[in-house]
């Protein structure tokens, strides 16, 4: 009969098998940093949506005001224009 395999033991062949592919763990690192810095941490900036925006103030010290521009631009009376504008433009990039 076969033995189960122990924790000790498993993590033992974990080990052994990380430090004979360490070449190709290292291949990805520059593929996650990439991803960190192109993706992640733009995110941080993506709350001035949300913020009324004061650059002496910065950000985090700009005082958050939710929904409101995004509720401000959906019932300007330019909303369909703007769309219908943006939207043939995008269309003329294809053509």
């Amino acid at each position: 009969m076969k033995e189960k395999p122990t924790k000790a033991k498993k993590k033992g062949r974990t080990i052994r098998a990380f430090k004979r592919d360490i070449s190709l763990w290292l291949f990805c690192v520059p593929g996650v940093i990439l991803t960190f810095i192109f993706s992640y941490i733009p995110m941080y900036g993506v709350q001035i949506a949300f913020r009324r925006f004061n650059a002496t103030a910065g950000i985090t010290k700009s005082p958050w005001v939710g929904m409101y521009y995004f509720e401000r631009f959906f019932n300007s009376p330019y909303f369909a224009s703007t769309i219908k504008n943006t939207l043939i433009e995008s269309m003329k990039l294809f053509l």
